[in-house]
Order: C-alpha cells, then sequence, then structure tokens
C-alpha cells in the first residue's frame, strides 16, 4: 500500500508516479492518490481516482484511512463517488 500525495508542478509529479508504477518494485502496489486541490490536478491532466484534502477539515485525513483500509481489505478503492474529502 502506497499513499501519495500529488504536489506542484502537477504535470512533473504525474510523469514522476507513471514512472514508480512501472518499476518492478511498485508495479503490483496498491495506491491511494491524493492532492489539496483537486480541480487544478485534473486541469493538468492528472490521474484519476485522486482523494481531494480539504485542509483544515478534520475528517480528511480519516477518509484517507479509511480508503486505505478498504483498498486492503479487497485491493480496490472505494469508487469515485466517495473520493472528494
Amino acid at each position: 500500500m502506497i499513499v501519495y500525495d500529488f504536489p506542484r508542478p502537477f504535470e512533473r509529479h504525474c510523469n514522476f508516479l507513471q514512472l514508480l508504477k512501472q518499476t518492478d518494485a511498485l508495479r503490483k502496489r496498491t495506491w491511494v492518490l491524493t492532492t489539496t486541490d483537486k480541480k487544478a490536478l485534473d486541469g493538468a491532466g492528472g490521474a484519476s481516482g485522486v482523494i481531494e484534502i480539504v485542509l483544515g477539515e478534520p475528517y480528511s485525513i480519516v477518509e484517507v484511512v479509511e480508503a486505505v483500509h478498504h483498498a486492503l481489505s479487497d485491493g480496490r478503492l472505494p469508487g469515485p463517488e466517495s473520493q472528494r474529502l
């Protein structure tokens, strides 16, 4: 399980993530992707299924932890309807 937070500049980090996911050591890992600005990430052509963390909202970290638990339990992340935190 890898939790990867997209920092700016998004384009560079999207490319870096793709390189990481192609390595032998990380290819079969389950990923939980987060960012604090999903709208900007989407505008930059970012990855799909990214969880948006709202800074200052106490439930944000709980939602990330729940996504990790869910992914570990069955190897998949919840659907897109639950991807906004």
